[in-house]
């Protein structure tokens, strides 16, 4: 009813996780602010990309609420970040982690002089996702050093409770982890990477 549109996983008996993605981002009244602006400038792109998956529900359609999502910490980022001279490209960015030619695609990279901060962005966050970004946070620190790359990872939903304990045991290569729906917002986020990039002399 809120698409118009047929949804095409029921007609399998499928879970469709449209409308749970969807109560997330029309339930924001309790999150701070620039996580409620992430989900508000989210909003319209998401809901396109799922009407037209359900118009034309293609195998390879698979980014209805991540892309939306990743542009929407992107363009938070580049509009908070800016004015310390930090770079965010408007487009995930190919990034080399090891020498041999391992490279990832970084949701979000920002950077100033030889500092960058990588930010992996995931509709929900598990263990899975967690050792994802652990080992190529590890690979890349590991090559580039401690002091010149900070990697984090961002989710709409919130992080589960039982995570945190394996979140704390990946630092310091694991920089954080930060949600839209719970604390630590990403408001939070925004606050460490500003603070740590004014640190650093142009």
């Amino acid at each position: 009813m809120i698409l118009n549109e047929s949804c095409p996983r029921a007609k399998f008996g499928k879970k469709c996780e449209f409308i749970g993605h969807y109560d997330l981002l029309k339930n924001f009244s309790k999150d701070l602010p620039l996580a409620r602006k992430a989900k508000q400038n989210m909003y319209d792109p998401f809901i396109k990309e799922w009407k037209s998956f359900a118009r034309d529900p293609k195998g390879g359609k698979k980014r209805m609420t991540g892309g939306p999502l990743e542009k929407a910490i992107r363009d938070i980022l580049k509009t908070e970040l800016g004015s310390l001279g930090v770079t965010v490209p408007d487009k995930a960015v190919k990034f080399r982690v090891w020498n041999n030619n391992v490279y990832i695609l970084a949701d979000v990279l920002a950077w100033k002089n030889s500092h960058r901060n990588i930010v992996s962005v995931k509709t929900w966050i598990g263990t899975e996702q967690i050792r994802e970004t652990f080992a190529y946070a590890y690979l890349a620190k590991t090559w580039l050093g401690q002091k010149d790359v900070r990697v984090y990872q961002v989710g709409l939903f919130s992080i589960p409770e039982p995570l945190k304990t394996l979140i704390d045991a990946c630092k310091p290569y694991l920089d954080g982890v930060f949600s839209l729906s719970s604390d630590p917002y990403l408001d939070v986020l925004v606050e460490t990477m500003k603070h740590n990039f004014s640190e650093i002399r142009t």
